[in-house]
């Protein structure tokens, strides 16, 4: 992965979330989703970036799908490895964001992500959760923009990202007992910033496994 980024291009982690309204529906429809859910993350940024400096640009990215939180329970999310800018419609010239709007970037990747459900599914339900989506969320969805600079840190966070193609859900060092009927594990919280402990039944910890490998 790190012999196909560009040497002197600014590069972001660049993570595109989805609402929990929307997982059951990610997780029916996975085989027919999650495609479409990895082609509109770069489709936003190139729109992102178009809108921001007022021209039609196209950006470099590598996209990894991530199903699963850090507490093993299913939450379909886009871990983007993205160029900071792009080049015109010709080809001809470089096109570089210094800085990112991410109230821009929350509403655009709202409307992406929303339009290529009700395109891809064609439901009354998806309609109704597509409007209560934008009803619950008028600032946009939850998006996470981390800086990253060619060559050394890029390099770094191309790692980061690759991991997340071989690695298993949860790490056998994260599993802390087995009883025979529970499992108790470990993880640290995005809401708390802080290692939580969770203890399920065997079978609901090998249900969460499973699913994220479906």
């Amino acid at each position: 992965m790190s012999q196909v980024l560009h040497v002197g291009v600014l590069y972001r982690h660049i993570i595109l979330t989805v609402p929990a309204l929307f997982r059951t529906t990610f997780s029916q429809h996975a085989a027919v989703v999650l495609s479409a859910f990895m082609r509109c993350g770069a489709q936003c940024l190139d729109d992102f970036s178009s809108t921001i400096k007022g021209k039609t640009l196209r950006g470099g990215y590598i996209t990894v799908l991530h199903t699963h939180g850090r507490n093993g329970q299913y939450h379909p999310h886009l871990h983007v490895l993205a160029t900071s800018g792009g080049s015109d419609a010709q080809g001809a010239c470089w096109e570089h964001l210094q800085s990112l709007p991410y109230a821009l970037l929350r509403h655009k990747w709202q409307w992406h992500l929303l339009t290529m459900l009700r395109q891809t599914l064609k439901t009354e339900a998806i309609d109704q959760l597509v409007d209560t989506c934008f009803r619950q969320y008028p600032d946009g969805l939850v998006t996470n923009v981390h800086k990253g600079a060619v060559p050394a840190q890029a390099h770094s966070v191309a790692r980061y990202v690759a991991k997340y193609v071989v690695s298993p859900p949860i790490a056998v060092r994260r599993i802390d007992r087995y009883d025979g009927e529970r499992v108790t594990y470990h993880y640290r919280s995005h809401r708390t910033d802080r290692m939580e402990h969770e203890t399920v039944p065997v079978a609901t910890f090998i249900g969460r496994m499973v699913q994220l490998c479906g």
